[in-house]
């Protein structure tokens, strides 16, 4: 009684006092507005992160693939063996393998690894312009093979192929030892 005399002598409206039956729904409506939003932006979040810790394992592989092919080995298809080996026991815990490969080119030439190394030929000498690179690419098709299942539109968010590559400079002496 007492709130009723008050509400009148304020004029405060009766609306702002309405029993909580008359927004039963309201909750309702805009968590289901709502959560499908917050969803989607989690997912992406955590899809990339995913995405670019498999980058970033990649890189460290194709990086430890180059320093392995440092070591002291008996001939250059040795190193590049090594090379490869060291990349894919990097990322053995991916659940495709990637592929792995590695070859040696002129320092200053464009190198494009493929599966079948080429020998390196006479061109590698003693100094910084003539030396040799030894180039280890290590690429995951995450299109064919996703760690995370894709939802719709995410397609154009990520990558198809993930690549890495690291290179290190040989001279003519370290390779044929």
């Amino acid at each position: 009684m007492l709130l009723v005399s008050a509400m009148r002598r304020l004029d405060i409206p009766r609306r702002l006092f309405a029993q909580p039956r008359a927004q039963s729904g309201a909750y309702a409506l805009e968590y289901a507005l709502v959560f499908p939003l917050f969803f989607l932006l989690t997912y992406g979040a955590l899809a990339l992160a995913i995405v670019m810790f498999i980058r970033v394992d990649l890189q460290h592989a194709a990086e430890e693939g180059a320093r392995a092919a440092l070591r002291y080995q008996t001939s250059a298809g040795a190193r590049l063996t090594s090379a490869v080996t060291e990349a894919r026991m990097q990322t053995k815990w991916m659940p495709v393998a990637p592929t792995v490969v590695a070859d040696i080119c002129a320092a200053g030439a464009i190198c494009a690894p493929t599966s079948t190394p080429s020998a390196p030929g006479a061109s590698c000498g003693n100094t910084l312009d003539t030396a040799c690179r030894i180039m280890v690419v290590a690429s995951y098709n995450y299109a064919a093979n996703p760690v995370v299942p894709s939802l719709p539109g995410f397609g154009l968010i990520l990558p198809a192929t993930l690549s890495a590559n690291a290179s290190v400079l040989v001279d003519a002496k370290t390779l044929n030892p």
